[in-house]
């Protein structure tokens, strides 16, 4: 008769305190249990060391801890044992409803940088908008910690995310993402070649994030799952996702649920370097916002360090490779690339390796019949895609083609 051993324990809701420590320490000693869910018991710092320690130990493959109180400190802990390859069996990790800020997200994203296990990472309803730096004194960071604690959700997790060949599923909904925070991610799009599932649902990223991660999509041949439900992505933000279809073949799935499409866009006023109004160059007020992908007419001067003025770079190279001839004056720093001064889109490989910094300028003229005829073109483009949703059994969002 075959011994039986237990795989998976469900330890959850059982509002475990001094004896969670004894448990996890018995456990230790069992190889097993390949899932472990202590969701929702009161953890503090000795006992996520003996979880990190127990991770480290056994061929533990899925650990939900979901609604543990864990800190920035706590995080500190899983995430050193799971990066520079000291797991090599986690494939699952929730964390949802904890109290982890910046500087633990800062970690998540350094140890997502080496880690090349893990799958599916779960850090939904999460205090990614703490300030982080207060804490950092009396943490014990070590090689750890990046630098801009202050920025790790934003930039940090992003950052481990570029380089990252592993994960497959994320969801950090209901953090305070911000739209800073979401060019970081669309940015990250761009290098990563393994993410199949991306849930930022309640982040409050808005139009300016919208356009950069429909960049980032474009240039993607991995994503096929981009969750983006309620956030004010606008008017403008719509837009930019629509003509992201249009040119990316992979995404299967698209949630754009009570993102204020219909409604004007509003909130605070940018002035970044971009396109004027009456058709000069110089500085815009509204950010990229203003950029109308079906009326692009007119003379750009963009700051390639800026995600989003990269982004309005790019999706005028892919009006150029639509409509040849639209841009002219190409310059970069104040310089012709090209004697003509065309846009040497095929040989530097543009938009894919657009340089990192510098100011971009040109000027461009659609090479159509006008903007009605480009108008049109995205109303036939749209019913098709609503067809196709219809096909998908997924809601068409045809109050989006009313404001086109």
């Amino acid at each position: 008769m075959s011994e039986q051993v237990i795989k998976a324990l469900n330890l959850s809701h059982n509002n475990l305190l001094e004896a969670l420590q004894d448990i996890i320490t018995a456990l230790t000693m069992n190889t097993s249990v390949k899932s472990l869910d202590v969701s929702h018991n009161k953890f503090d710092l000795p006992a996520s060391k003996l979880l990190a320690s127990f991770v480290t130990a056994t061929g533990l493959r899925a650990l939900h801890v979901n609604g543990c109180g864990l800190s920035d400190n706590d995080c500190l802990n899983l995430a050193y044992c799971l990066s520079e390859g000291r797991n090599h069996t986690l494939l699952t990790l929730e964390m949802s409803g904890n109290q982890i800020g910046d500087a633990g997200a800062n970690c998540i994203g350094d140890m997502l940088s080496s880690n090349n296990t893990l799958r599916c990472l779960d850090l939904s309803w999460n205090n990614f908008k703490a300030p982080g730096a207060k804490d950092r004194e009396r943490m014990e960071w070590g090689a750890v910690i990046m630098t801009g604690a202050l920025e790790g959700m934003r930039r940090g997790l992003a950052l481990g995310l570029r380089t990252n060949k592993a994960l497959e599923y994320l969801n950090i909904s209901w953090n305070g993402v911000e739209d800073e925070g979401g060019q970081y991610f669309g940015e990250m799009l761009k290098d990563n070649e393994f993410l199949k599932s991306l849930d930022m649902s309640h982040t409050r990223i808005g139009p300016e994030a919208c356009m950069v991660i429909s960049d980032g999509c474009i240039n993607n041949s991995c994503l096929e799952e981009l969750h983006l439900n309620y956030n004010p992505c606008g008017q403008e933000g719509g837009r930019h996702l629509m003509l992201m279809l249009q040119h990316n073949d992979f995404l299967q799935r698209l949630c754009l649920e009570g993102c204020s499409f219909v409604s004007s866009d509003s909130g605070t006023k940018l002035t970044v370097v971009g396109k004027a109004g009456n058709g000069e160059s110089g500085l815009l007020a509204g950010g990229c916002a203003d950029f109308h992908q079906h009326d692009a007419d007119g003379n750009y001067t963009l700051d390639m360090a800026s995600t989003s003025d990269k982004a309005i770079a790019s999706f005028l190279c892919l009006l150029e490779n639509e409509y040849p001839g639209s841009m002219s004056a190409v310059k970069m720093d104040g310089k012709k690339l090209k004697e003509d001064g065309s846009p040497p889109i095929k040989e530097l490989n543009w938009p894919l390796k657009f340089p990192l910094r510098g100011t971009f300028t040109c000027n461009f003229k659609a090479k159509t019949s006008g903007q009605a005829k480009m108008k049109e073109c995205w109303g036939e483009w749209f019913h098709r895609y609503e067809e196709k949703c219809r096909e998908l059994g997924v809601v068409p969002m045809s109050r989006v083609y009313e404001m086109l």
